[in-house]
C-alpha cells in the first residue's frame, strides 16, 4: 500500500555536496556584501503613479556577474539557507528605508519565513513605536513554497498588519496557495502570476 523513494548512496553524497556548497556560497556572499537590490517601482494603472518600490534581490558573484533571485533562490530554499537570506533583506530594507524616508518598499520573503518566529519578532521590535516606517513597508509573499500551515501563516500576515505594514502575496497561482487559503489571510493586495494576465485582451480563458 505505499512505495518508499529509494536514493542511492552516491546520489545522497551529491546531494549533500551541493548543499554545502550553496551554503558555502550564501554565507560568504553575505559576509562579502555582494547580495543587493534592484529598484522596481510598482505604479497605479489609472494615475501612473509610483505606489512603492520592490527591492528585487540580486546577487554578485565572484566574477562580478549578477544574478537575479530566480536563478538561486530555489535552491536557497531547498537546502534550507532561506531564512538567512531572509534575515539579511530585513536589515538591508529597514536601511533603505532609513536612509529614503518619503520611499516605501516592498520585499520579498519566503512563504518558509511565515512559520519564522524569530523573524517576525525582528521586525515588530524594530517597528514599535514607529507609525512612519512601518507604513513604508510591504510584505511580499511569495509561492515558491507551500504555506504548509495555514493558521500559522494567517497569525504571521496579522501581526504585520497589526504592526503597521501591507502584505501582498505575490505570484498568486504560479505557486501552490489556493483560493481557499486567500480566504484566511487577511492580506491587502494579490500579485497574479503573469501567467495569467499575459494575453488577458485576446484569450478568454485568462479573462475568466
Amino acid at each position: 500500500n505505499c512505495h518508499v523513494h529509494y536514493l542511492a548512496r552516491e546520489d545522497q553524497r551529491e546531494r549533500e555536496r551541493r548543499c554545502a556548497a550553496i551554503g558555502n556560497a550564501v554565507q560568504t556572499a553575505l559576509r562579502q556584501d555582494r547580495v543587493t537590490f534592484a529598484f522596481q517601482p510598482v505604479v497605479s494603472a489609472t494615475t501612473g503613479a509610483v505606489d512603492y518600490y520592490e527591492c528585487l534581490l540580486r546577487l554578485r558573484d565572484a566574477d562580478g556577474g549578477v544574478l537575479a533571485a530566480g536563478e538561486f533562490i530555489q535552491e536557497i530554499e531547498r537546502f534550507g539557507y532561506i531564512r538567512l537570506i531572509d534575515r539579511y533583506i530585513l536589515d538591508k530594507v529597514l536601511a533603505e528605508a532609513a536612509r529614503h524616508p518619503g520611499i516605501t518598499f516592498g520585499f520579498n520573503i519566503s512563504a518558509l519565513t511565515t512559520a519564522d518566529r524569530p523573524w517576525l519578532r525582528s521586525l515588530t521590535a524594530r517597528l514599535r513605536g514607529k507609525p512612519d516606517l512601518a507604513r513604508r513597508l510591504v510584505v511580499e509573499i511569495t509561492e515558491t513554497a507551500a504555506l504548509y500551515d495555514i493558521e500559522e501563516s494567517a497569525r504571521f500576515v496579522n501581526a504585520l498588519r497589526r504592526a503597521g505594514c501591507r502584505v501582498a502575496l505575490d505570484d498568486f497561482g504560479a505557486g501552490h496557495t489556493s483560493l481557499k487559503h486567500l480566504q484566511n489571510l487577511a492580506i491587502d493586495m494579490v500579485k497574479i502570476d503573469r501567467s495569467f494576465i499575459r494575453d488577458i485582451t485576446t484569450n478568454h480563458e485568462n479573462q475568466v
